[in-house]
């Protein structure tokens, strides 16, 4: 390992009951030329929200397939207007 490295230490962030956070850091003495680097957390979270059926895979209910991913689907989907797509997304065999 280089210097660098070595003279250097990561800290997580800890949350107090309020939601604020601090670090918990060791103070070294200044000839060790330490480093402390301190990880910010995130200023936002952006949610990840699975669907099923989406992305290739296949809807199925009792009665057998309610929406089969097929190529051609795929390549109608851009060119539909507003109107096209709902009635395709939305059919009288799914249950709201």
């Amino acid at each position: 390992m280089d210097d660098k490295s070595e003279n250097r230490s990561y800290h997580r962030p800890i949350w107090d009951d309020n939601g604020r956070f601090h670090y918990e850091v060791i103070p070294q003495p200044i000839e060790k030329h330490h480093v402390a680097v301190c990880l910010m957390p995130p200023e936002k979270v952006i949610p990840v929200i699975f669907i099923p059926g989406v992305m290739g895979s296949n809807l199925k209910n009792e009665d057998g397939e309610v929406w089969q991913f097929s190529t051609s689907s795929l390549i109608k989907w851009p060119l539909a207007n507003a109107k096209k797509k709902k009635a395709a997304s939305r059919s009288d065999d799914h249950n709201p």
